[in-house]
């Protein structure tokens, strides 16, 4: 026990003014994962909910139970125990656990999950949970007899999970804690986003992997500040999406850039190539006419895929008989012939057919590919477990 002044928050018993009964017994359960019939108690007659609390702590219940229309006193622990005789754990008998050998006597009791001896409280001061939900829990799993033990673990699983939740959203204080965290969680996707983009850029390549560690980092951020329900979850994972979209989308506006460079000189492109075929002419000049000499010519050069003669296929062999041979001989024969402009168009193409859609638009929709889509969900996968508090 500390030696700093500590508190106990107890139901009066009835509802605020302008609220009905049953919608407060609702919010209860929703708070604390209790039964109806549960929770009806503590509207119904004055009893002890939580004690061992600082004066913030006990603060933030009390506001938080009055916005749900129970009305809570908050009393520091060394005053006079006027609700005793409401007290959840009566202080003078014996309290035998159910489903354990722990017993609670006098003033001491034995946790029912960790087993530390301890004075009689309505959560652990070991382990933190509340014992008579956490109670209420084991009761519940064991009703059916023989049921196996697999079973039991996907409930205490979720159990355990609604339990964290419940207990950091009584415990937090107003402070902004919610702003707090989503502000972090935006500014680390921020960040995750000019990430991806300076590696797409800088490697002329992206690192899916990142996807995955910025998912985490965003998750992370946020369950440190206060993240716990799955609502906080899903927009964690969310984020982490908009942050990879947004970095492709950063990387491809770049590449756009670059790619604009190459509009308007085509004239350039055109004076290379035919360069290129000039000097392909004076080559094919001593070339013989016949099939296997041409065939072997296209493979050394860049006519075929083929490496050897034996592979050009009839539709190339065909292609460089009536289009490239002819032009190769008028190019050997008038060197400074000017070549027409369709001809020119016929080189150009290729090339600019291969470039494609050099828009940020359409560079940005070639990005995606099948293992960014996958640590793209691994990444929301972390996001959304870490700040759901199913990664606890």
């Amino acid at each position: 026990m500390s030696s700093a002044l500590q508190y106990t928050i107890i139901s009066t018993g009835g509802v605020v003014d302008g609220h009905e009964p049953e919608q407060v017994i609702a919010e209860f359960c929703t708070i604390f994962g209790v039964k109806e019939d549960r929770a009806a108690k503590y509207v119904a007659a004055s009893k002890l909910i939580k004690k061992d609390l600082s004066e913030a702590q006990a603060n933030a219940y009390r506001d938080r139970f009055m916005s749900i229309g129970l009305p809570v006193t908050v009393t520091p622990q060394d005053a006079p125990d006027e609700f005793g005789g409401m007290s959840l754990m009566p202080a003078n008998e014996p309290v035998a656990i159910p489903g354990s050998n722990a017993v609670a006597s006098g003033s001491n009791m034995s946790c029912p999950k960790c087993n530390t001896e301890q004075e009689q409280s309505v959560t652990c001061n070991s382990c933190g949970i509340i014992i008579e939900k956490y109670l209420a829990a084991q009761s519940d799993v064991n009703v059916t007899a023989g049921t196996a033990p697999k079973s039991d673990e996907p409930q205490n699983k979720a159990a355990a999970h609604k339990e964290r939740a419940s207990q950091r959203a009584m415990e937090k204080d107003s402070d902004g804690s919610t702003i707090a965290w989503l502000a972090v969680a935006v500014v680390i996707a921020i960040v995750g986003a000019f990430i991806w983009k300076y590696i797409a850029v800088s490697m002329d390549r992206e690192l899916a992997l990142a996807a995955w560690l910025i998912g985490a980092a965003i998750g992370g951020g946020a369950a440190a500040l206060g993240a716990y329900e799955d609502s906080h979850g899903i927009i964690c994972a969310g984020l982490l999406i908009l942050a990879i979209a947004g970095g492709k989308y950063m990387s491809a506006g770049v590449f756009a850039d670059e790619y604009q460079m190459f509009e308007g000189m085509e004239d350039e492109f055109a004076s290379a190539i035919v360069d290129g075929y000039r000097y392909e002419a004076e080559a094919f000049a001593s070339v013989g006419r016949d099939e296997q000499s041409i065939k072997e010519f296209m493979a050394e050069g860049i006519y075929t895929e083929a490496y050897d003669a034996a592979n050009v296929t009839d539709d190339e062999y065909d292609v460089f008989i009536n289009s490239t041979m002819p032009m190769l001989i008028q190019l050997h024969e008038e060197p400074d012939a000017p070549i027409d402009s369709d001809a020119i168009q016929s080189l150009l193409q290729p090339v600019m057919n291969g470039m494609g859609d050099i828009s940020q638009a359409g560079i940005f929709k070639g990005m995606w590919g099948l293992l960014d889509i996958l640590f793209i969900f691994l990444g929301a996968g972390s996001a959304y477990k870490l700040a759901s508090g199913r990664g606890n």
